[in-house]
Protein backbone atom coordinates (compact mmCIF):
# COMPACT_ATOMS: atom_id res chain seq x y z
CA UNK A 1 0.00 0.00 0.00
CA UNK A 2 2.83 2.37 0.81
CA UNK A 3 4.64 1.57 -2.39
CA UNK A 4 1.82 2.68 -4.73
CA UNK A 5 1.44 5.90 -2.73
CA UNK A 6 5.12 6.68 -2.99
CA UNK A 7 5.01 6.00 -6.70
CA UNK A 8 2.10 8.39 -7.10
CA UNK A 9 3.92 11.09 -5.13
CA UNK A 10 7.04 10.67 -7.24
CA UNK A 11 5.01 10.94 -10.42
CA UNK A 12 3.29 14.09 -9.20
CA UNK A 13 6.58 15.72 -8.28
CA UNK A 14 8.08 14.75 -11.60
CA UNK A 15 5.11 16.18 -13.44
CA UNK A 16 5.34 19.42 -11.48
CA UNK A 17 9.03 19.77 -12.26
CA UNK A 18 8.42 19.07 -15.94
CA UNK A 19 5.56 21.55 -15.99
CA UNK A 20 7.70 24.25 -14.36
CA UNK A 21 10.49 23.58 -16.79
CA UNK A 22 8.15 23.87 -19.75
CA UNK A 23 6.62 27.06 -18.37
CA UNK A 24 10.05 28.61 -17.82
CA UNK A 25 11.05 27.75 -21.36
CA UNK A 26 7.79 29.06 -22.78
CA UNK A 27 8.08 32.51 -21.06
CA UNK A 28 9.97 34.43 -23.71
CA UNK A 29 11.06 38.03 -23.03
CA UNK A 30 12.58 40.24 -25.73
CA UNK A 31 13.66 43.88 -25.97
CA UNK A 32 13.27 46.07 -29.06
CA UNK A 33 15.25 47.54 -30.73
CA UNK A 34 18.63 45.91 -30.17
CA UNK A 35 20.53 49.19 -30.04
CA UNK A 36 19.55 52.83 -29.65
CA UNK A 37 21.82 55.77 -30.37
CA UNK A 38 20.55 59.23 -29.47
CA UNK A 39 21.76 62.70 -28.61
CA UNK A 40 21.84 64.06 -25.11
CA UNK A 41 18.56 65.67 -24.08
CA UNK A 42 16.41 63.51 -26.34
CA UNK A 43 13.71 61.01 -25.34
CA UNK A 44 14.18 57.23 -25.54
CA UNK A 45 11.50 54.50 -25.61
CA UNK A 46 12.47 50.85 -24.91
CA UNK A 47 9.90 48.14 -25.69
CA UNK A 48 9.76 44.85 -23.79
CA UNK A 49 7.55 42.04 -25.16
CA UNK A 50 6.79 38.72 -23.48
CA UNK A 51 4.87 35.57 -24.37
CA UNK A 52 2.52 34.09 -23.34
CA UNK A 53 0.50 37.06 -22.24
CA UNK A 54 -0.69 37.36 -18.67
CA UNK A 55 -0.63 39.46 -15.53
CA UNK A 56 3.08 39.80 -14.84
CA UNK A 57 5.30 42.07 -12.81
CA UNK A 58 7.81 43.96 -14.94
CA UNK A 59 11.00 45.50 -13.56
CA UNK A 60 13.65 47.47 -15.42
CA UNK A 61 17.38 47.32 -14.73
CA UNK A 62 20.41 49.30 -15.85
CA UNK A 63 24.09 48.40 -16.08
CA UNK A 64 27.17 49.95 -17.62
CA UNK A 65 28.42 46.50 -18.68
CA UNK A 66 26.64 43.85 -20.80
CA UNK A 67 25.85 41.44 -17.94
CA UNK A 68 23.50 38.49 -18.36
CA UNK A 69 21.84 38.56 -14.93
CA UNK A 70 19.25 41.19 -14.05
CA UNK A 71 19.88 40.80 -10.32
CA UNK A 72 23.42 42.13 -10.59
CA UNK A 73 22.23 45.27 -12.36
CA UNK A 74 20.87 48.49 -10.91
CA UNK A 75 17.09 48.68 -10.55
CA UNK A 76 15.63 51.76 -12.23
CA UNK A 77 13.32 53.68 -9.87
CA UNK A 78 9.84 54.67 -10.92
CA UNK A 79 8.78 58.25 -11.60
CA UNK A 80 10.82 61.36 -12.39
CA UNK A 81 12.15 61.00 -15.94
CA UNK A 82 11.47 57.25 -16.18
CA UNK A 83 7.89 56.61 -17.30
CA UNK A 84 6.38 53.15 -17.64
CA UNK A 85 3.44 51.65 -19.50
CA UNK A 86 2.33 48.03 -19.28
CA UNK A 87 -0.11 45.65 -20.91
CA UNK A 88 -0.66 41.89 -20.84
CA UNK A 89 2.07 41.17 -23.38
CA UNK A 90 4.27 44.27 -23.49
CA UNK A 91 5.82 47.00 -21.36
CA UNK A 92 7.52 50.27 -22.36
CA UNK A 93 10.15 52.31 -20.54
CA UNK A 94 10.33 55.98 -21.63
CA UNK A 95 13.30 58.11 -20.60
CA UNK A 96 12.93 61.86 -21.08
CA UNK A 97 15.88 64.24 -21.35
CA UNK A 98 18.40 61.42 -21.28
CA UNK A 99 21.91 62.28 -20.09
CA UNK A 100 25.29 61.26 -21.43
CA UNK A 101 26.17 59.33 -18.25
CA UNK A 102 23.07 57.15 -18.72
CA UNK A 103 24.65 55.29 -21.62
CA UNK A 104 24.74 51.54 -21.04
CA UNK A 105 22.65 48.36 -21.14
CA UNK A 106 19.01 48.17 -20.11
CA UNK A 107 17.20 44.94 -19.12
CA UNK A 108 13.60 43.89 -18.62
CA UNK A 109 12.63 41.26 -16.01
CA UNK A 110 9.19 39.62 -16.06
CA UNK A 111 7.93 37.85 -12.92
CA UNK A 112 4.97 35.48 -12.49
CA UNK A 113 3.82 34.79 -8.92
CA UNK A 114 0.79 32.54 -9.44
CA UNK A 115 0.49 29.59 -9.66
CA UNK A 116 4.27 29.18 -9.48
CA UNK A 117 7.10 31.70 -9.23
CA UNK A 118 8.64 32.29 -12.64
CA UNK A 119 11.24 34.96 -13.41
CA UNK A 120 12.72 35.64 -16.82
CA UNK A 121 15.32 38.28 -17.68
CA UNK A 122 15.57 39.67 -21.17
CA UNK A 123 18.61 40.22 -23.26
CA UNK A 124 20.30 43.60 -22.83
CA UNK A 125 19.70 46.56 -25.11
CA UNK A 126 22.52 49.07 -25.55
CA UNK A 127 21.73 52.76 -25.39
CA UNK A 128 24.44 55.15 -26.60
CA UNK A 129 24.03 58.82 -25.69
CA UNK A 130 26.20 61.24 -27.65
CA UNK A 131 26.97 64.70 -26.34
CA UNK A 132 25.99 67.44 -28.83
CA UNK A 133 28.72 69.34 -30.64
CA UNK A 134 28.61 73.02 -29.72
CA UNK A 135 31.23 74.17 -32.25
CA UNK A 136 29.58 76.01 -35.10
CA UNK A 137 31.25 77.83 -37.95
CA UNK A 138 30.55 81.51 -38.43
CA UNK A 139 30.58 83.12 -41.85
CA UNK A 140 30.02 86.69 -43.10
CA UNK A 141 30.02 88.02 -39.54
CA UNK A 142 26.93 86.07 -38.47
CA UNK A 143 26.23 84.51 -35.13
CA UNK A 144 24.20 81.36 -34.61
CA UNK A 145 21.76 80.62 -31.83
CA UNK A 146 21.43 76.97 -30.85
CA UNK A 147 18.02 75.62 -29.94
CA UNK A 148 17.56 72.80 -27.48
CA UNK A 149 15.70 70.53 -29.91
CA UNK A 150 18.53 68.31 -31.06
CA UNK A 151 18.16 65.94 -33.97
CA UNK A 152 17.48 62.45 -32.66
CA UNK A 153 18.60 59.40 -34.63
CA UNK A 154 17.74 55.88 -33.48
CA UNK A 155 19.40 52.92 -35.21
CA UNK A 156 19.26 49.15 -34.80
CA UNK A 157 22.75 48.53 -36.16
CA UNK A 158 26.21 50.00 -35.82
CA UNK A 159 25.45 53.10 -37.87
CA UNK A 160 27.26 56.27 -36.76
CA UNK A 161 25.24 59.04 -35.19
CA UNK A 162 26.02 62.72 -35.39
CA UNK A 163 24.28 65.22 -33.14
CA UNK A 164 23.51 68.21 -35.32
CA UNK A 165 21.87 71.11 -33.47
CA UNK A 166 19.10 73.06 -35.13
CA UNK A 167 20.57 76.50 -35.60
CA UNK A 168 18.97 79.80 -36.45
CA UNK A 169 21.18 82.28 -38.30
CA UNK A 170 20.76 85.88 -37.22
CA UNK A 171 22.54 88.75 -39.04
CA UNK A 172 25.32 90.23 -37.00
CA UNK A 173 24.72 93.64 -35.47
CA UNK A 174 28.36 94.74 -35.60
CA UNK A 175 29.42 98.37 -35.28
CA UNK A 176 29.24 99.36 -38.95
CA UNK A 177 28.60 103.01 -39.74
CA UNK A 178 25.65 103.92 -41.99
CA UNK A 179 26.27 105.42 -45.44
CA UNK A 180 27.10 109.11 -45.82
CA UNK A 181 23.81 109.99 -47.52
CA UNK A 182 21.91 109.05 -44.36
CA UNK A 183 23.83 111.68 -42.40
CA UNK A 184 23.25 114.22 -45.19
CA UNK A 185 19.51 113.59 -45.24
CA UNK A 186 19.40 113.89 -41.46
CA UNK A 187 21.22 117.26 -41.56
CA UNK A 188 18.90 118.64 -44.28
CA UNK A 189 15.85 117.55 -42.33
CA UNK A 190 17.10 119.28 -39.19
CA UNK A 191 17.81 122.48 -41.16
CA UNK A 192 14.32 122.55 -42.70
CA UNK A 193 12.76 121.99 -39.30
CA UNK A 194 14.78 124.87 -37.83
CA UNK A 195 13.70 127.25 -40.64
CA UNK A 196 10.05 126.36 -40.11
CA UNK A 197 10.33 127.05 -36.41
CA UNK A 198 11.87 130.51 -37.06
CA UNK A 199 9.18 131.43 -39.63
CA UNK A 200 6.39 130.41 -37.29
CA UNK A 201 7.94 132.44 -34.47
CA UNK A 202 8.22 135.57 -36.68
CA UNK A 203 4.64 135.26 -37.89
CA UNK A 204 3.42 134.99 -34.34
CA UNK A 205 5.24 138.25 -33.41
CA UNK A 206 3.41 140.42 -36.05
CA UNK A 207 0.72 142.54 -34.28
CA UNK A 208 -2.83 142.19 -35.51
CA UNK A 209 -5.39 145.03 -35.94
CA UNK A 210 -7.55 145.19 -32.88
CA UNK A 211 -11.28 145.39 -33.45
CA UNK A 212 -13.32 146.54 -30.50
CA UNK A 213 -16.90 145.52 -30.04
CA UNK A 214 -18.10 149.01 -28.97
CA UNK A 215 -16.85 150.74 -32.14
CA UNK A 216 -19.80 152.44 -33.92
CA UNK A 217 -20.08 152.22 -37.69
CA UNK A 218 -19.78 155.47 -39.69
CA UNK A 219 -23.18 156.90 -40.68
CA UNK A 220 -24.28 158.37 -44.00
CA UNK A 221 -24.17 161.94 -42.59
CA UNK A 222 -20.44 161.59 -42.12
CA UNK A 223 -19.99 160.78 -45.78
CA UNK A 224 -22.22 163.73 -46.81
CA UNK A 225 -20.14 166.19 -44.78
CA UNK A 226 -16.97 164.87 -46.31
CA UNK A 227 -18.54 165.14 -49.75
CA UNK A 228 -19.47 168.81 -49.14
CA UNK A 229 -15.93 169.60 -48.05
CA UNK A 230 -14.58 167.98 -51.16
CA UNK A 231 -16.95 170.04 -53.37
CA UNK A 232 -15.84 173.28 -51.73
CA UNK A 233 -12.22 172.35 -52.21
CA UNK A 234 -12.86 171.71 -55.91
CA UNK A 235 -14.28 175.26 -56.53
CA UNK A 236 -11.70 177.71 -58.08
CA UNK A 237 -10.21 180.36 -55.82
CA UNK A 238 -11.55 183.30 -57.95
CA UNK A 239 -15.13 182.18 -57.47
CA UNK A 240 -14.60 181.72 -53.80
CA UNK A 241 -13.56 185.43 -53.37
CA UNK A 242 -16.29 186.77 -55.67
CA UNK A 243 -19.19 185.10 -54.06
CA UNK A 244 -18.39 186.22 -50.55
CA UNK A 245 -17.93 189.92 -49.72
CA UNK A 246 -17.30 191.57 -46.40
CA UNK A 247 -20.43 192.69 -44.60
CA UNK A 248 -21.02 196.20 -43.72
CA UNK A 249 -22.62 197.42 -40.59
CA UNK A 250 -26.20 197.58 -41.86
CA UNK A 251 -26.06 194.85 -44.46
CA UNK A 252 -27.61 191.52 -43.99
CA UNK A 253 -26.39 188.16 -45.02
CA UNK A 254 -29.19 187.76 -47.56
CA UNK A 255 -28.35 191.01 -49.41
CA UNK A 256 -24.71 190.10 -49.65
CA UNK A 257 -25.30 186.84 -51.43
CA UNK A 258 -24.79 186.57 -55.16
CA UNK A 259 -27.09 184.26 -56.80
CA UNK A 260 -25.72 182.05 -59.43
CA UNK A 261 -27.48 181.92 -62.77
Amino acid sequence: MDRPCSIIVVLLLTGALISNTLQEKSLNVQLEPKQIQVCEGASVAINCTFQPSGMYKVRWYYSQTPILDCRSAYKIPEGQRFLREKNEDWSTLSITFIKANESGWYFCEVTQDIPTLIQSCSNGIQVIVDAPSTSTSTRNSTRTTESQNWTQIQTTGDLPTTCTPNVTTIPSTSSTFPPWWIWLALAVGCLVLLVLIVVIWIMSRIPKETIYENTKPMGSSYWRRNRTKMDICDVPASKKTDTIKPLRKYDTLSSNRIRRP
